[in-house]
């Protein structure tokens, strides 16, 4: 509580009296994490300072009406056991606390204030009320921040070369932000119906996540060639997929649903045990479930050899005639992902093949697009065997017509 000074003024002459005047003290506790926007279903840390006089704290939270207090030691009751201790240095704080579930009201979007006061101000006989009318918490030592809540958010997406993943590797990487929810499962579902599932936590910070799934089922089986369909299942702020129940009755939390659909009847086939998942999930109605669904096809690894030409003219597809002496680009699609494997050009056959350097990339685009630039001083001219290999294994070849200096290009 704040004391002010107060004048008086009577006839006699001027008078001073002191009286106690209840107002807000928001210099004497701060609340300064979170602030600014809050996703549903975030876990963030809930910290400030307070006067030292101050033993403990409690947290509220206010959208247009009384403020509500928050259930910060997460035992799903509110009451008294909710305040935090300040430290001998004046901090108080609780980490990883979801503010969503410390008090409903945070779970639907919209601005909010997220309030801190005095535990001893507002309670008694250790114990807190559930809520406050804005009087009373201004009157007690208190501080406050503006908070806007926004639905979680969920991106993503699998790392192929255009939209194919060779079948060498036995992962699939996922990349993508979850805003709010920390669990995700994903789902991987091959043409014959087979199904290899992962959950994954997101760490705290901006949400950002990067793992890689196993391309076989939970008895360790290896998903078929074939196309796959791919799923990132993030929950709704109720933490539970669908109508939160799955046939059985049983909650359907993300262990309970990568059950559900890893195991299935045998006589599904890859639509049905697709729609099996989606039925439960986001088709489910009044789900608030997010979900990330792509495509890929899962093939054996290609490496082709699609355009040779001299550097100057390098752009039409199609293999054409090199001038002795000109740099030649060799250029052509792989399904390999990047950084992962190598692509190395060499001419196997020809007059002097051995003065064709051999040239190699690691380096190329989400669409598989490699090319490399060969040198061709020295060479004889004549027609030469160019051979692509990719991780040691050749996987094409081309002939290509090496014209001597005073010759005129010619398509090979």
């Amino acid at each position: 509580m704040a004391v002010v000074l107060a004048l008086g003024v009577s006839l006699g002459g001027l008078g001073a009296f002191w009286t106690p005047v209840a107002t807000a003290s928001h210099e004497s506790i701060e609340i300064s994490s979170p602030e600014g926007e809050y996703f549903v279903g975030q876990a963030v840390n809930v910290s400030g300072s307070a006067n030292r006089s101050v033993e403990s704290v409690a947290v509220y939270a206010r959208g247009g009406g009384d403020w509500q207090l928050l259930d910060v030691n997460r035992d799903g009751e509110l009451g008294g056991d909710d305040t935090l201790a300040v430290d001998e240095q004046g901090n108080w704080s609780v980490r990883n606390l979801v503010l969503s579930n410390a008090n409903r009201l945070l779970s639907f979007p919209g601005d909010y204030r997220l309030g801190v006061v005095n535990a001893s101000d507002v309670g008694a006989n250790g114990s807190l009320p559930t809520s406050l009318d804005p009087t009373r918490f201004v009157r007690a030592e208190s501080g406050q921040t503006i908070l806007r809540v926004s639905r979680t958010r969920l991106r993503g997406s699998f790392v192929t070369v255009g939209g194919e993943l060779s079948s060498e590797n036995a992962e699939v990487t996922v990349r993508g932000t979850s805003r709010g929810g920390r669990e995700l499962l994903v789902v991987l579902v091959d043409s014959r119906g087979r199904v290899a599932t992962d959950q994954l936590q997101v760490p705290r910070g901006n949400g950002s996540f990067d793992v890689d799934v196993a391309l076989r089922t939970d008895d360790g089986t290896a998903l078929a060639e074939g196309p796959v369909q791919a799923y990132v299942l993030a929950l709704g702020r109720d933490e539970r997929a669908g109508d939160g129940h799955l046939p059985d009755g049983t909650n359907a939390t993300l262990d309970a649903v990568a059950e559900y659909v890893a195991h299935h009847p045998a006589r599904l086939d890859a639509r049905q045990v697709r729609e099996r998942f989606l039925d439960q999930t986001v088709d489910e109605a009044g789900s608030d479930d997010l979900l990330v669904a792509e495509r890929f096809d899962y093939v054996e690894s290609t490496t082709t050899i699609t355009t040779v030409a001299p550097e100057s003219q390098f752009g039409r597809e199609g293999i054409y005639a090199v001038t002795v002496g000109e740099r030649m680009v060799v250029a052509g699609e792989t399904n390999l992902l990047p950084g992962d494997s190598t692509i190395s050009v060499e001419a196997v056959s020809g007059p002097t093949p051995g003065r064709i350097p051999v040239v190699w990339t690691h380096d190329w685009d989400s669409d598989g697009n490699w090319s490399v630039a060969v040198d061709t001083d020295g060479v004889e001219p004549g027609v030469y065997a160019l051979s692509v290999e990719a991780d040691g294994e050749t996987d094409d070849q081309v002939f290509v017509r090496v014209l001597p200096e005073f010759g005129n290009e010619t398509p090979g």
